[in-house]
């Protein structure tokens, strides 16, 4: 459904030749390593899924992924979400879901849906924490009559989490199952007062990699 090429092709650059013949060699692809280090990903063609697919596994072998409820600096794992453009601004892409104990915001920019109408090239990059948060800002500025008085006086980072919190909660559409691969931006607790007997939620915000729908 979404696969950044900009994350894609920047951790390729990282990926040790010798590790991607291996995995090619497991995928079933022709890998030619080139003498000159970091240009054998031409060598993997326009396939992007191969190319996304390579990326998953290193980052998997050698970086910190962690589940949805714990901390790491990149997430993976399977939700139900609901997601699309963000009604201020259909060139950002909000993928929005929660556990028990954590709300999941991944978002992204329309040019890197997959199959979709592209967005323009030169838009922001929203997976970005600043263009999102002004995002969410310029949305909500005209927005905050229904607020009460304790979420009003919030600044600077609280104001982002219920930001998000509350972007998630406002997100239509059918639940889908996803899987995800997403480079965490903030996890912290919300600061958005629980429904009765509930528990206080935490908000990931993350940059997704690629989103895929399951089933």
């Amino acid at each position: 459904m979404y696969v950044s090429d900009s994350k894609v092709d920047m951790c390729l650059a990282q990926i040790e030749p010798r590790y991607v013949r291996k995995v090619a060699s497991e995928l079933g692809v022709d890998v030619k390593i080139l003498s000159v280090r970091r240009r054998w990903e031409s060598e993997v063609g326009s396939d992007r899924f191969v190319r996304v697919e390579m990326v998953s596994r290193w980052l998997r072998d050698h970086a910190d992924v962690g589940d949805i409820d714990e901390p790491a600096a990149y997430i993976g794992g399977t939700l139900s979400m609901r997601w699309g453009p963000f009604a201020a601004n259909d060139e950002l892409i909000l993928f929005g879901g929660a556990t028990g104990r954590t709300v999941v915001a991944l978002a992204g920019s329309r040019k890197h849906l997959v199959g979709g109408t592209s967005g323009r090239p030169d838009a922001p990059e929203f997976s970005a924490p600043g263009p999102f948060a002004a995002a969410l800002a310029a949305a909500n500025q005209d927005d905050d009559e229904h607020l009460d008085g304790q979420y009003l006086h919030l600044k600077g980072n609280s104001r982002l989490l219920g930001d998000v919190h509350r972007a998630v909660n406002d997100l239509g559409g059918p639940l889908q199952t996803l899987e995800f691969l997403a480079k965490e931006a903030i996890f912290e607790p919300s600061p958005l007062q629980p429904r009765a007997g509930g528990r206080r939620m935490r908000v990931r915000l993350g940059s997704p990699i690629y989103v895929a729908q399951v089933g």
